[in-house]
C-alpha cells in the first residue's frame, strides 16, 4: 500500500472534520499496488446514511478542499456513496471488492473494523497495525503534557 503516514493522518483528518459521524473512508486503485509508482489517490465514501444532492456535493466540496491543502494538491479522487446501498457503479462496486478501509476514519472504531472482514487476514492486521501506531501517538503526546504541566 502506497500512502504515507502524512497521508493517512491526511485523510483522517479531512474526514473527521468534514463529514459525518459513522462515515467509512476506502482506499482503492494504483495505490493499493506496491509494485507501481505515481498515481492518484482514490477514495471511496461511504456515509452513514442519506444525505441531500446539495449535502452531499458541499461535504464531498468540503472534504476533498481540505484533502488538498493537507497533500499540497496532490491529485484525489473521491466517490461518495452511502453505507450498505445496492449501488451499481462499477468504480463502487471495485472499491469495495478492492479497497481497503483507513481506520479511524470519520468515528469508525477500530475493533470492529478489524471484525468486519473475517476472511481478510491482512486487512485485519492493517487496522490492527494502525490502531497501534495511534495508541503509541498519544502516548508520546500525554508524555509531552506531563512534562510541559510540570508533573514528572
Amino acid at each position: 500500500m502506497r500512502l504515507s503516514t502524512v497521508e493517512w493522518r491526511a485523510v483522517e483528518s479531512a474526514s473527521r472534520e468534514t463529514l459525518p459521524a459513522g462515515t467509512r473512508v476506502l482506499l482503492f486503485g494504483s495505490r493499493l499496488d506496491d509494485s507501481r509508482r505515481g498515481g492518484n489517490i482514490d477514495l471511496l465514501v461511504e456515509l452513514p446514511g442519506a444525505l441531500s444532492a446539495d449535502d452531499t456535493v458541499v461535504r464531498r466540496s468540503r472534504f476533498t478542499a481540505r484533502l488538498y491543502r493537507l497533500l499540497e494538491e496532490r491529485r484525489i479522487d473521491v466517490v461518495m456513496t452511502q453505507q450498505g446501498s445496492q449501488d451499481r457503479r462499477a468504480v463502487v462496486t471495485a472499491a469495495r471488492q478492492q479497497g481497503w478501509w483507513t481506520t479511524g476514519c470519520a468515528g469508525v472504531n477500530c475493533a470492529t473494523a478489524s471484525h468486519e472482514y473475517p476472511d481478510q487476514p491482512e486487512l485485519r492486521f492493517a487496522v490492527l497495525k494502525a490502531a497501534i501506531g495511534v495508541a503509541g501517538e498519544l502516548i508520546t503526546a500525554y508524555t509531552r503534557w506531563k512534562y510541559k504541566l510540570g508533573l514528572v
